[in-house]
């Protein structure tokens, strides 16, 4: 059949088909044409013409379309194209193991995919899957039927990381700080769940009909994080909304900001134990950094794993449970749900979580109930010491506020100065201002007594023991060959000034002062020697000179001619002033003091001390010179110690506030811990009270119960056991000691 098509082609190619004839002519025929038209032609003449032994009739219209086409492409060939074959559908060791390394690679592959790779059949990828290496698709993923010893191993590894986590931070903690997320999808219709549809047949009854939701169905993805203690985030997807790491982070952040401003029982994401599964939006590494950065602790759960979850152990049960017979238009309508809805239900799966986790070290019921009393017993005693030592506390930190503004106020008012002296080698030079009212200055030299040790600094280990403790004993000074004495001309300056209460108009009212550098040097025993003279051949029979003190010489050195006047006019007017007469020599000891104030807030003050002695000096002079009269001034360092003093107070400004706030918080966070103890105390009590009446009551209603064992019939039950039943019902309340411990 192909060659003959093949030649019909070729012949077609030449000439063109007739209506008519049934061979091929060289005239083509009326509005015919190449394409379709002229395949159909092709096929309607050549079936006609063929012979029965062809049997061309089994051939369709669309194969003698495909080989026309083919045949009309010069470079067919009728030769047979290379080909892979049939698909492999051997089970062999080798392609097990290669589909057992592809599916742990990456378990999501289907199978369409593995054998699409591994050129094999479908059928036979599937029973290498299910049969061979026993896995099972869910939720798109493989997973195994059976855990392997690894990954039973890792489920006790993390069952002993909860174990120890629990044990070592207590129950208390562990139900304020664990908080477990997970994710489930919410139908919007408000269909029943699974155990909605059950109900009871009887012989020969037909099995009830449920509707399979398709995947087109309206839901939603809540994503649920939430505390034993009652603490609840839900979040809601919007449609078409791609659940990935970002999204998750939102999220989280999101809880933490929401569960940070709660009024009752606050908490931050670094105080929490976060636990969820190995989804991918929860190990992508942007979520790693981003609670690495917040510092939250995580609980992972082992893989395939979803009964170490709360969420999937009571939860999510409890909420579709709930939300199952409702239904939802849209997805506004879902963002309406309440945080928490079924307080009694709440209460009821956390005092089971409670009691479980209290009850997991002991292997009876006695002695569960004998650790829980002491447990009871132990948080009583303890929350009563912590209440009473928050309230002395508080009183010491009230007692210590009140001293504490005393002693500020105290220093406040009585600062302390403080004194520290430490030896200089000079000073800055003095200045002496001299008042000659008549004589006339002779010679101003300064002399130092030099010790050829001072000099000599090199040949100070040289000196022998003897002369070192004769020096420290004083007597050094006998030997008067080991100082040499050095003078120098002295530095002053001459002025004439006019005082401010002298006669203004007056033209010779003017008054003459000389100004001395004073000596500057302590350890060189610096000394200024001064010699003045009077002459006595007038009238005036009477000469004093004087003299007063300021403490810098070369501040006033470099002043203008008419601030050194003004200067020297103040200090006079200002100044204690001393007085010397003729045929009195007058020995002066200065000493210098710096007071440096505390922080800089005042200038540095310096106070010069004046010791002076007054000698009788018995002129032995020549008859020419006795009618002068002479004056001496010596002046001298006394000490070499300069005193810093400074001003300080005990408690400043800001050290009180410290110490203020510091107290302040103390007694807000006694508070706040004493308030909760009281509350908790307070409900300890009150729930014991009740255990101890419903034990009494108890107790009589089965002695009552015995003793009517072997007793005619009396009437109903009696006024103890009625009043035991009010009782038991008004403690299944909220609060009450049914609702904790299941009635």
């Amino acid at each position: 059949q192909i060659q003959l098509l093949k030649g019909i082609c070729s012949s077609t190619s030449k000439g063109y088909y007739s209506r008519t004839s049934e061979r091929p002519s060289d005239h083509p025929p009326h509005g015919l044409s190449g394409g379709v038209r002229a395949a159909d032609m092709h096929r309607h003449h050549w079936i006609s013409w063929a012979t029965p032994q062809h049997s061309l009739q089994l051939c369709s219209q669309g194969t003698i379309y495909r080989w026309f086409q083919d045949f009309s492409n010069p470079g067919f060939e009728l030769g047979d194209a290379t080909r892979s074959g049939r698909p492999c559908s051997t089970r062999t060791t080798e392609n097990i193991d290669v589909i057992s390394d592809l599916v742990k690679e990456d378990p999501r592959q289907s199978v369409r995919e593995l054998a699409d790779c591994l050129e094999i059949d479908f059928k036979t990828v599937h029973r290498i899957l299910t049969e061979d290496l026993h896995l099972r698709s869910v939720c798109s993923v493989w997973v195994p039927y059976d855990l392997t010893a690894d990954q039973r191993q890792a489920r006790v590894n993390c069952a002993k990381q909860i174990r120890k986590v629990f044990s070592s931070r207590g129950l208390n903690d562990i139900l304020n700080c664990l908080v477990v997320e997970d994710e489930t999808w919410l139908h919007l219709d408000g269909k029943g769940s699974k155990a909605d549809n059950r109900c009871w047949l009887g012989a020969g009854d037909s099995k009830a009909t449920v509707t399979r939701r398709s995947i087109s169905d309206k839901k939603t993805m809540l994503l649920v994080a939430f505390t034993p203690n009652k603490r609840v985030s839900i979040c809601t997807t919007p449609p078409n909304t791609k659940v990935d790491g970002q999204y998750f982070i939102d999220f989280v952040r999101h809880t933490g900001d929401l569960w940070r401003t709660l009024r009752s029982n606050p908490c931050h994401l670094d105080e929490v134990l976060w636990q969820m599964d190995n989804a991918r939006p929860h190990t992508c590494k942007a979520v790693s950094d981003f609670l690495a950065g917040r510092r939250v602790n995580l609980l992972w759960q082992s893989p395939y794993s979803p009964d170490f979850n709360l969420c999937d152990r009571f939860l999510f049960k409890w909420l579709k449970a709930d939300f199952s017979k409702r239904s939802f238009a849209n997805h506004e309508e879902v963002k309406q749900l309440p945080r928490c809805t079924g307080s009694g239900s709440w209460r009821k799966n956390t005092c089971r979580l409670r009691s479980g986790v209290s009850a997991a070290p002991c292997t009876s019921a006695s002695q569960t109930a004998v650790q829980e009393k002491y447990i009871s017993k132990r948080e009583y005693y303890w929350r009563v010491s912590s209440t009473v030592a928050m309230a002395i506390v508080g009183v010491a930190a009230c007692l210590f506020t009140v001293q504490l503004i005393q002693d500020l106020l105290q220093a406040t008012r009585y600062p302390v100065r403080s004194v520290k002296h430490r030896p200089v080698d000079r000073y800055d030079a003095p200045g002496i201002a001299v008042f000659p009212n008549g004589p006339r200055l002779q010679s101003c030299s300064y002399y130092r007594l030099l010790s050829a040790e001072f000099w000599n600094r090199k040949f100070a280990q040289s000196v022998t023991r003897e002369k070192l403790e004769i020096e420290k004993t004083g007597r050094f000074l006998d030997h008067a060959t080991q100082w040499n004495l050095n003078r120098t001309d002295c530095d002053y300056r001459s002025l004439t000034y006019r005082d401010a209460a002298d006669n203004q108009t007056d033209e010779f009212a003017g008054h003459d002062a000389l100004v001395f550098m004073g000596p500057s040097r302590v350890k060189e025993k610096e000394t200024l020697f001064l010699y003045f003279t009077a002459d006595t051949s007038d009238d005036q029979d009477f000469y004093s000179l004087g003299f007063l003190l300021f403490h810098d010489y070369w501040a006033f050195s470099n002043r203008s001619q008419a601030d050194r006047l003004e200067f020297v006019a103040d200090i006079r007017s200002h100044q204690p002033m001393y007085a010397a007469s003729a045929g009195l020599r007058m020995w002066n000891r200065l000493s210098m003091t710096h007071m440096e104030l505390e922080g800089g807030h005042e200038p540095t003050q310096v106070v010069l001390d004046l010791e002076y002695s007054l000698v009788w000096h018995w002129d032995r002079h020549q008859s020419d010179a006795s009618s002068r009269k002479q004056f001496f001034l010596f002046f001298e360092w006394k000490s070499g110690i300069v005193a810093e003093s400074y001003i300080m107070r005990t408690q400043s400004v800001w050290s009180f506030g410290a110490a203020l706030c510091g107290v302040l918080l103390t007694l807000h966070k006694g508070y706040s811990l004493a308030a909760g103890n009281i509350r908790e105390l307070r409900r300890t009590r009150a729930r014991r009270t009740r255990s101890r009446q419903l034990k009494r009551l108890w107790q009589q209603h089965q002695r009552d119960l015995r003793l009517q064992k072997g007793a005619v019939n009396r009437g109903g039950p009696s006024s103890r056991f009625g009043h035991f039943q009010q009782l038991l019902n008004s403690s299944n309340g909220p609060g009450g000691i049914g609702s904790c411990t299941g009635g």
